[in-house]
């Protein structure tokens, strides 16, 4: 037969018999609970020295995670020690365990025996659970249980919902400080992306440093408990493993990874920002064991090949929104007058098409080309290369007319779709218009004959319609309605009543009286004045007022007991009381009569009115159909009348087209397929470029030929240094003919080296020993040639290493932001150091705009140059020998003031006193437009100064050597006495020293400052 085994044993050794291990806290808790049941046992409170179940769980009452979880079932500590006679845990309590009652021991085994064979440690809840769960039956433990009212069932919830979330909590990685802090700076529901910005903003180095723009993430998803996004992100990690990685703890980098694991939207999020791959390199390999979803996840990341073309979009990374913008402020500003041409110079890469889309786009920003007629621009772009095997002139002439007639949009997505527009279809399409012009006249014809018949039909309608609305009108006016109340009185039945209401009552009431008066007759007010004028002989006055009072008394039972019958029964009851009553009975029984015949009356008239109001009703809808049908053929009418309006409104629209618009189609179609076929003739371009001005600018020709007008056509001539010298020429040439019409703005990108050699290229042949270099007229052609050309020349800045870190940046597609370089007033600007000390080229500082100023975008009212600046550019003369020259000093002066902010504290301008670093400006900038060659020799000696302190001394150390004198310490030392070169410094110094003004600026660290930005406007190769 099978043993039966005793259920007897200590905790501890129940736990091991299931091939489990004890808690950490369940030792210290058996001691205990084996000390207490010695003490009950002592007292006489238990007949046994074995561990009962109650006494077990009074016990883990006092424990810190089991006892609150107890209480909030009811079970009361100091309740339940009452019931087991004890007070608290014994001193001196013994050292070991003593073994279980029977009760809990088969509670333990049986309990043991239902946990999942993974749980390899049994805590303290456990035994509870135990114990509870055992408590449906026996004695003892049960008894005390109902005692204290105490549910089984939801103890035993409240157990097993710790007891998870114990487990829960014991699968937990443990957080790092960081992650520690950023829990407690969490609170509330929350989203993901509330956990996201809280780490990125303590972590803005994670992912690369991509986090920056995922911090201002504000998107929805579910809201969970810090704890459960927690335990969600820590069940896709191990403790163990995470621990021996370099990582060793829960940090901001493994709960983003588990986060976006966790929540798709944040994956997705961080995937979209550029962050997730980053973040994923950061993780060590060694927290995700081979095999597991998250080894999956990180195995994923590739290195990407990408690619970043040489394309002329995307953002600013080289800071020259300024120049940009100080450029384009003169290009649209309506009170600018060209022709204007802009030399954009630099070398090939410094950016040149950059700039020049930059142009395109804040021109856009500033002439929104859905903008009004008040003041429009066009804008052109040119590839010179695209066309050097062709006829220059004649592709020049292509693209103007072309885009004139179907302009270029500068935004990308417009753009992009008019490019798919173009090509031959479009083409074709253009050339199908222009062969249906011919037809255009009889089309014309036909409409202007289909609008007069229109218009006639509609003054037939609009006839109809008021013939309508004056029928409705009448018609409302002599309805034939029924008047209920006259036609009621006029019946005869109802006649008869009121004659016999008037016999009693001695008057007539009218039919919408008859209720009112029955309803008073019905009342002591006026029942009583009727008798009273009823009564056929009022003598005995005295008398009768003296009973009169006694007969109101019973004025109601005079209506209810038989009326005068009645009355005279009183006959009886007093003199003067009989007296009345027999006068006021004859009265009284006419009064009751009058009662009889007011409630025939009103029945009667009920019955006749409501026959009445039956024939309105019927008479009303008849009217209301009749109405209806007339307001009907007025809304048709007018309906009519709409269609015809929209119909009149398109005919005119479509005749006036084939009016409007013809002359200018058919010019430019003409032109752009007509210089396809002859090859430029210079003259005929002209002409036709002449007609383009006047009809385009004149808004009463433009609006004679039906289209918008066109206040300034913008041209961008790009990559002109490609080309072979004869087609920088003819581009040069084209730029000046261009230039002889107020519509153009021509803006030309080249390499100012290219420029020069392509000049001295073509008239070498001029030069004696064919060196134009050698030669002192040709040698300074080419400036002279171009001066004539660009009225504004601009050289583009360098590329600083601010710019450069950008740019890689940008081109590496990392978001992080480049830590800033300090930006320096405009005139404190670093400089660009020369190649070498023999190569004597200025070096040109970058023109950094002021906040507020026009070209940095400020709002206000623009202001003229003031007088003292007027004043001081007068005394300028000595050193600008040209009218061409002196326009140059003026443009170019205005465009650096666009940089300048206009305040009372402005250094530029100056005031009180002080003068103004506007002289310096000047002067620099008259000195390179008056002497262009000698740029290159003036400005770098404003940089070698270094111990010089006023322009006055500065001018001095210039001077040539004369005769009996050295030449200054500053005079190049590269003229040779008696060349040209030397002649033409010999004026320019004399000219410096001429145009010195009483109480000009001084200060030479104000000109050393702005000379390197004098150097960027000039043509200084």
């Amino acid at each position: 037969m099978n043993e039966i085994r005793d259920p007897a044993g200590t905790i501890s050794e129940l736990i091991e018999e299931s091939g489990r291990t004890p808690g950490r806290r369940v030792a210290e808790f058996a001691v205990t609970a084996s000390a207490v049941q010695g003490e009950r046992h002592a007292s006489g409170g238990s007949a046994t020295n074995r561990v009962t179940r109650s006494t077990a769980l009074w016990v883990l009452l006092a424990d810190e995670d089991i006892g609150p979880v107890l209480r909030r079932s009811g079970v009361d500590p100091q309740k339940f020690g009452a019931l087991l006679g004890v007070s608290g845990v014994p001193r001196g309590r013994p050292v070991m365990e003593v073994i279980t009652d029977e009760d809990l021991g088969l509670a333990l085994r049986a309990h043991l025996g239902t946990l999942p064979r993974e749980q390899r440690v049994v805590e303290l809840v456990d035994i509870a659970i135990a114990i509870v769960r055992s408590a449906r039956s026996g004695a003892g433990l049960p008894r005390r249980l109902r005692e204290m009212r105490v549910s089984v069932d939801e103890t035993l919830n409240n157990l097993h919902d710790f007891a998870d979330a114990s487990r829960r909590r014991a699968r937990l990685v443990p957080l790092s400080s960081s992650m520690r802090a950023v829990a407690e700076s969490l609170s509330g529901p929350l989203n993901a992306f509330d956990i996201v910005r809280a780490i990125a903003e303590r972590h803005p180095e994670y992912a690369g440093g991509r986090l920056g723009s995922v911090r201002s993430l504000q998107r929805r998803g579910r809201h969970r408990t810090w704890e459960d996004w927690y335990e969600s992100v820590s069940a896709w990690f191990d403790a163990e493993t995470v621990a021996k990685s370099r990582h060793e703890m829960l940090n901001g980098r493994l709960f983003l990874l588990g986060l976006g694991l966790t929540a798709p939207e944040v994956l997705a999020a961080l995937k979209a920002e550029g962050a997730w791959a980053p973040l994923a390199t950061e993780i060590d390999e060694a927290v995700a064991t081979p095999g597991s979803r998250l080894a999956s996840v990180l195995d994923g990341i590739r290195f990407a090949p990408g690619y970043r073309n040489d394309g002329t979009r995307g953002a600013d990374q080289l800071d020259v929104q300024g120049y940009v913008n100080a450029l384009c402020e003169v290009v649209t500003d309506p009170a600018v007058t060209p022709p204007l041409s802009i030399g954009l110079f630099g070398k090939w890469g410094t950016g040149k098409s950059f700039f020049m889309e930059k142009m395109r786009e804040r021109i856009a920003e500033r002439v929104p080309e859905s903008g009004d007629d008040e003041f429009s621009v066009v804008q052109i772009r040119f590839n010179a290369w695209h066309y050097a095997d062709t006829s220059l002139w004649a592709s020049l002439a292509i693209e103007i007319f072309e885009r004139l007639a179907d302009p270029e949009p500068v935004d990308p997505g417009q753009r992009l779709q008019w490019q798919r527009g173009r090509g031959d279809r479009h083409r074709k399409e253009r050339e199908a218009l222009l062969s249906e012009l011919e037809t255009y006249r009889d089309a014309k014809s036909t409409l202007d004959a289909d609008l007069k018949r229109l218009e006639a039909e509609r003054k037939q309608l609009v006839g109809r319609r008021k013939q309508a609305g004056e029928k409705r009108r009448d018609d409302i006016e002599n309805a034939p309605l029924t008047d209920v109340a006259v036609e009621l009185a006029k019946r005869p039945e109802v006649r008869e009543e009121l004659k016999k209401i008037s016999g009693e009552l001695g008057f007539e009431p009218a039919v919408d009286e008859l209720t009112g008066l029955a309803k008073d007759l019905r009342t002591t007010a006026g029942y009583l004045p009727a008798v009273w004028r009823g009564i056929r002989h009022k003598s005995w006055l005295g008398t009768l007022a003296a009973a009169f009072a006694v007969l109101a008394v019973v004025t109601v039972a005079l209506a209810t007991r038989g009326g005068p019958a009645w009355l005279l029964s009183l006959a009886g009851s007093g003199g003067s009381l009989v007296v009345a009553a027999r006068m006021a009975a004859p009265a009284a029984r006419r009064v009751n009569t009058a009662l009889g015949h007011l409630q025939t009356a009103i029945g009667i008239a009920s019955e006749v009115r409501e026959e009445l109001r039956t024939r309105r009703s019927r008479e009303e809808r008849a009217l209301d159909l009749k109405l209806a049908d007339t307001e009907h053929v007025i809304a048709e009418k007018t309906q009519a009348i709409t269609a015809l309006d929209e119909k009149i409104a398109a005919t005119r629209a479509a005749a006036e087209t084939l009016t409007v618009g013809r002359k200018l189609y058919e010019f430019l179609n003409d032109r752009a397929s007509g210089y396809q076929k002859h090859q430029g003739v210079v003259g005929g371009l002209h002409r036709d470029f002449r007609f383009l001005d006047a009809l385009l600018r004149s808004r009463e020709r433009s609006a004679e030929a039906g289209v918008r007008p066109v206040s300034r056509v913008v041209l961008y001539i790009d990559d002109l240094d490609r080309c072979p010298p004869s087609k920088v020429l003819e581009v040069l040439e084209a730029v000046h003919l261009l230039l002889a019409l107020e519509l153009f703005v021509v803006v030309v990108g080249v390499d100012p080296r290219w420029l020069s050699s392509s000049l001295w290229h073509q008239y070498r042949d001029l030069a004696a020993d064919g060196d134009p270099r050698a030669d002192a007229y040709l040698r300074g052609m080419p400036i002279e040639y171009l001066e004539k050309i660009f009225q504004i020349p601009f050289t583009l800045p360098a590329m600083k290493p601010a710019a450069f870190a950008r740019l890689i940046g940008s081109v590496a597609d990392v978001s992080e932001p480049i830590t800033p370089v300090p930006v320096r007033p405009a005139a404190t600007a670093a400089v660009e150091e020369p190649a070498s000390e023999d190569e004597r080229v200025p070096v040109a500082a970058g023109l950094d705009l002021e906040p507020g100023s026009a070209a940095a975008g400020g709002a206000g009212e623009r202001i003229g140059l003031t007088k003292p600046e007027v004043e001081f550019a007068q005394g300028l003369g000595a050193l600008v020998n040209s009218p061409r020259a002196a326009k140059r000093l003026m443009n170019t002066y205005r465009l650096i003031r666009s940089t300048r902010h206009v305040g009372p504290r402005s250094r530029f301008l100056g005031g009180d006193g002080r003068p103004g670093e506007f002289q310096a400006v000047l002067t620099l900038l008259a000195a390179v437009a008056g002497y262009p060659m000698l740029a290159n020799f003036l400005l770098p000696a404003l940089q070698q100064a270094a111990d010089v302190r006023s322009w006055a001394e500065f001018v001095r150390r210039l001077a040539p050597a004369t005769a009996g004198e050295e030449p200054g310490e500053l005079f190049p030392t590269g003229l040779l006495a008696g060349s040209p070169e030397f002649a033409e410094w010999t004026r320019l110094h004399g000219a410096l020293e001429a145009s010195r003004q009483r109480g000009m600026l001084d200060d030479l660290e104000s000109y050393r400052r702005w000379g390197p930005v004098i150097a960027r406007f000039g043509f200084t190769f």
